[in-house]
């Protein structure tokens, strides 16, 4: 399954090997011949070792460490039907979980689904590890169906060794093969008892067909793996993996990453970029559409698990140091063969997320394009550029149209293919499948529209907020969902319980309009419309203020563009509804919740309103000869002076919780601003209105705007002309204790910050 890891690590394996190997066979040091075949193994030459154990010992007589070896060395060479064959000769026997794992990952390649999820258990419940897997059979069959898309084996590159990772240069394709080339002695791979890779171009001729591969020209192949190639946009600098020429710590001659620039028709000498090291292996590179910007995967310290995607920044001819993509690209298992396309898109193949099977193919996008640290979308490609076997090495074109895959699929030529894909109409390829979706919300008692509810939409896996605002006066709301996904919708209303759902995108798209219920906490629902009755318009921006018979407390609020408004009445009361506005008469309603608890539906109240024949200056609310007073109690001082840029705290004007209209104790504080701005024709403020930190932020923001909307309605409603007050809600964002989100404070401390400031903004 993991022949790809091959190109990782280097163990040389000769003719000469061979010889020596031989004559060990039959020294009576070594009768068995496994001596050499656990040295084999413990250098990673899976091949060579998987013979030597199977040519003196038939697997009735082996011990389970030994099968498990020769699984594991199968498995890592993409045979999965003989890994398959070991892992079951052992798998009760053996002591080490990760036979488990692997043992499930290829029974999922060869199509036993049940299987496999039952092993992946087994091996979880023993590692406690965060590997993904597919917990359902069905899950399969969610996986994306790309049904316009084309993918066809590309015979004329293939052969029967491993054929990789092409991509287009210079009128033909340039790919990685094990296919070999003549050099002046004879070395392989024992890993997979093969050729070491080397970068091969085929020319396309006039009749749109590929000529014979030949080996690159230039300082590109030597003796070991080379291979897994990126070209920048201008065709003269080439990244590249290849083995280092010294072994590491432990034996093993890991990848590194050279460029080479292409000079005079050919490409020159190759040096090695400078993140590189001789412990741990860095390969398949893929070059920005910018060249500032190489991704590539490594096995470093500090990673998620096997292999990882990196990325170094190149600022002025300089690489810096390699940073991790992060959790949402990488996995527990390995991630590798990244391409990055024009828009940064980032597709690599990993069997550490839930795919078909072995290698799948997946995308990444990233929430800026100038962080590295946002990556937080991620989706596996679907079929068919995946299935059961290994998926990897994805090119496509710059319009997204058509590219290349690797495959060892059902049907190729050899280990590894080369696959060509394409859009059958001729459009970009799809990622992600973008639709629009509308909501409802709705009093779930009497089925009326909730206007002016606050709503928030967050996407559930990247915690990214989608929509944040307030339905409309029907109710609605509309905002841009992608298919796959699994979102939280949360709606707030004054008046009404908080609802919040968990929806996936099939259940969002399953009806035309989402419909969502709010029940009201224990009030009644008024909706009013105040209209002028001279001509049966709405008069928008009116004063419109509630009066509790009970309580005596006053809600103020304004009309919105449709004269519209509404108010949460609680039963059993009595209530004067009193409607201002300046060129018109004054008019008040009276409406009672007796006896309407159980029969209520949400009453409709029309207000009309006469025009004024002639406007009627108010008295001011505090008398002039008391204006040392409004000093004395705003500024502290009866000889203070006001002036511009000043922030007045006022002492006594409090809100409770959840609640935006005036009471009793505020209107007093009010009147002192109404004698100020009265006294001082020339001032304008701005209201400045501030919650507690009960509730969510988003809630509170939209509580505190309509706490300062009342404010400033209840100072209009004195005389006060709307174009010399600005009201601004600040929500939770200026506490003025400790009391923050998580703490636990009195009444009284929270009381503190739900409170009204005033800003002077001019004064002549």
């Amino acid at each position: 399954m993991n022949r790809y890891l091959s190109i990782f690590f280097v163990t040389v394996f000769s003719f000469v090997n061979v010889l020596l190997f031989a004559q060990g066979d039959a020294s009576k040091k070594d009768p068995t011949g496994w001596k050499k075949a656990d040295q084999l193994y413990q250098q990673k030459g899976y091949m060579a070792s998987a013979a030597k154990y199977q040519m003196k010992q038939s697997a009735e007589n082996m011990e389970p460490e030994v099968m498990a070896r020769i699984a594991n060395s199968y498995r890592l060479n993409g045979d999965v039907d003989l890994a398959e064959y070991w892992y079951s000769k052992c798998i009760f026997n053996t002591k080490n979980a990760e036979d488990k794992l692997h043992y499930a990952e290829v029974l999922q390649s060869t199509g036993k689904c049940e299987d496999a999820i039952r092993w992946f258990k087994e091996y979880q419940k023993e590692t406690h590890s965060k590997r993904e897997f597919i917990s359902d059979c069905e899950e399969l069959s969610t996986f994306k169906k790309r049904e316009n898309i084309e993918i066809e084996n590309l015979k004329a590159l293939n052969t029967k060794h491993l054929d990789y990772s092409a991509m287009s240069y210079d009128g033909g394709v340039i790919f990685t093969s094990t296919r070999g080339v003549r050099r002046a002695s004879k070395v392989t791979d024992s890993w997979t008892k093969s050729n070491f890779s080397d970068v091969f171009f085929a020319k396309m001729n006039d009749e749109g067909e590929y000529e014979i591969p030949q080996p690159i020209e230039g300082a590109i192949n030597k003796k070991y793996h080379d291979g897994v190639t990126t070209i920048t946009k201008s065709g003269t600098v080439m990244y590249f993996s290849r083995n280092n020429s010294k072994k590491s710590k432990k034996g093993i001659i890991d990848l590194k990453i050279y460029t080479s620039t292409f000079v005079d028709g050919t490409w020159q000498k190759a040096t090695e970029l400078p993140f590189n090291g001789a412990d741990f292996a860095s390969c398949h590179p893929t070059i920005s559409a910018d060249g500032k910007h190489l991704y590539f995967a490594s096995n470093r310290p500090g990673g998620f698990g096997g292999m990882d995607i990196y990325v170094s920044e190149n600022t002025d001819g300089e690489w810096s140091a390699p940073k991790n993509l992060g959790p949402t690209v990488n996995s527990a298992g390995n991630e590798i063969f990244p391409f990055i396309n024009d828009e940064g898109v980032l597709f690599f193949s990993s069997n550490g997320h839930k795919g078909l099977g072995g290698l799948d193919v997946f995308y990444a996008k990233k929430a800026s394009p100038y962080d590295e640290t946002t990556w937080n979308v991620r989706k596996n490609l679907g079929t068919p550029f995946n299935n059961r076997k290994d998926d990897f090495g994805f090119y496509a074109n710059p319009e997204m149209t058509n590219g290349f895959l690797t495959s060892n699929r059902f049907g190729g030529k050899g280990g590894d293919d080369i696959y060509t894909w394409k859009t059958n109409d001729g459009k970009p390829l799809k990622l992600d499948d973008v639709v629009e979706t509308s909501f409802k919300v709705t009093d779930i008692s009497t089925k009326n529209a909730v206007r002016n509810a606050a709503v928030t939409v967050t996407d559930t896996q990247s915690g990214k907020t989608v929509f944040e605002g307030e339905t409309n006066g029907k109710g609605m709301f509309q905002t841009v969902i992608s298919e796959g996904k699994k979102y939280k919708v949360t709606v707030e209303k004054d008046g009404y319980i908080t609802q919040e759902k968990e929806m996936t995108s099939e259940e969002l798209l399953e009806d035309e309009m989402m419909n969502i219920n709010l029940e009201k906490i224990k009030c009644l629902e008024l909706y009013g419309t105040v209209l002028n009755e001279k001509y049966n318009k709405a008069i928008p921006n009116t004063t419109v203020t509630l009066v509790n018979k009970c309580t005596g407390e006053k809600t103020v609020v304004q009309t919105q563009e449709d004269g519209g408004f509404d108010f949460c009445l609680d039963t059993e009361c009595d209530f004067d509804i009193i409607a201002t506005k300046v060129d018109f008469v004054e008019t008040e309603t009276k409406v009672s919740t007796i006896n309407y608890a159980t029969n209520w539906r949400g009453e409709e109240l029309k207000i009309e309103m006469l025009p004024a024949k002639k406007v009627v200056k108010s008295t001011p609310a505090v008398k002039t000869e008391t204006v040392a007073t409004v000093k004395k109690h705003l500024l502290g001082n009866t000889t203070a002076d006001f002036h511009v840029g000043q922030v007045l705290t006022l002492k006594n004007i409090y809100y409770d919780f959840d609640k935006s209209n005036i009471r009793p104790d505020a209107q007093v504080e009010l009147d002192y601003v109404v004698t100020m701005m009265k006294e001082i024709p020339t001032m304008e403020i701005t209201l400045l209105s501030h919650t507690d930190s009960k509730g969510k932020a988003t809630y509170n923001k939209l509580l505190s705007e309509r706490r300062a909307a009342s404010a400033r309605a209840y100072i209009v409603s004195k005389g006060i002309a709307p174009n010399r007050i600005v009201s601004v809600g600040k929500g939770e964002s200026e506490l003025k204790n400790e009391c923050k989100d998580g703490v636990n404070c009195s009444e009284e401390k929270n009381q503190i910050n739900r409170r009204t400031e005033i800003l002077i903004n001019k004064m002549d």
